[in-house]
């Protein structure tokens, strides 16, 4: 269901995963090959060890357009420079993003692929407050990544107090040295990052869930891709992955 809009979003710490992923491959326009520019948002854009990329959004983007046989060129930027490259022509398209009236004016935007966010809490597994309610977050001291989207309906209920910190590691370590009382993380993120981090034995998910809408997108420079072709083409393969359940999957695999 995460994430929420990209970029609200801080960028997390670059943790590695278990298996083999993509390589990150410099520019190279005359050699034919869509290139894909992002940021790092584990676990759905991770480098890996090396100069490689790998995570649940570019896997996706890759099977989507596998049965063309397009050759595929990763490289991570800073968020703003992601979007500067897109707007500029330099890139051909970007994944796990959020549509906006500003970005339309650059980029052709696919069919959502993932239309929900969710977000959870971990607290220490011992001796941490117990959240199975928005009540429960009464007088605590919470953290999140500096950019973290709050729901609203956490932010006007004002009951806790947020900290924020540079990303999501620093953030679940935080917790773990006892300095706050619970963390606010998504879904998917959050999990993946205790489990990365080596956390699991110090935080315990809490019972308490939340969901808001938020479509999440593949996105393609405007100035390369204004016929469309290569839209339909990854609507077609993001069709087809639905269909077959293989986004559902790749989203248990990175719990």
């Amino acid at each position: 269901m995460e994430p929420i809009g990209r970029r609200i979003f801080s960028t997390a710490a670059l943790l590695a995963l278990p298996h083999a992923g993509l390589r990150a491959l410099p520019a190279d326009p005359a050699a034919g090959a869509l290139r894909l520019v992002n940021a790092s948002l584990p676990p759905f854009v991770v480098a890996t060890r090396g100069d490689r990329v790998d995570g649940i959004d570019i896997e996706l983007a890759h099977q989507a357009l596998a049965p063309l046989h397009v050759r595929i060129d990763t490289q991570l930027l800073p968020w703003r420079r992601v979007l500067q490259e897109l707007e500029q022509g330099l890139a051909d398209f970007t994944t796990t993003i959020s549509r906006s009236k500003e970005r339309e004016r650059f980029l052709v935007f696919s069919e959502p692929y993932r239309r929900r966010a969710g977000f959870m809490f971990f607290t220490a597994r011992t001796g941490g407050p117990r959240i199975a309610r928005l009540q429960d977050l009464r007088g605590l001291h919470l953290v999140s990544a500096a950019g973290f989207y709050v729901p609203p309906q956490l932010a006007q209920a004002g009951l806790a107090s947020t900290s924020r910190v540079r990303d999501l590691s620093t953030a679940l370590r935080m917790l773990a040295a006892g300095r706050v009382d619970a963390a606010l993380v998504g879904d998917i993120g959050g999990p993946w990052a205790v489990r990365e981090l080596g956390l699991r034995d110090r935080l315990r998910a809490q019972p308490w869930r939340l969901e808001v809408d938020s479509p999440t997108f593949m996105a393609f420079s405007r100035q390369r891709h204004a016929d469309g072709t290569w839209v339909r083409r990854m609507n077609e393969g993001l069709r087809r992955l639905q269909r077959a359940g293989r986004l559902a999957e790749l989203e248990r695999r990175y719990r």
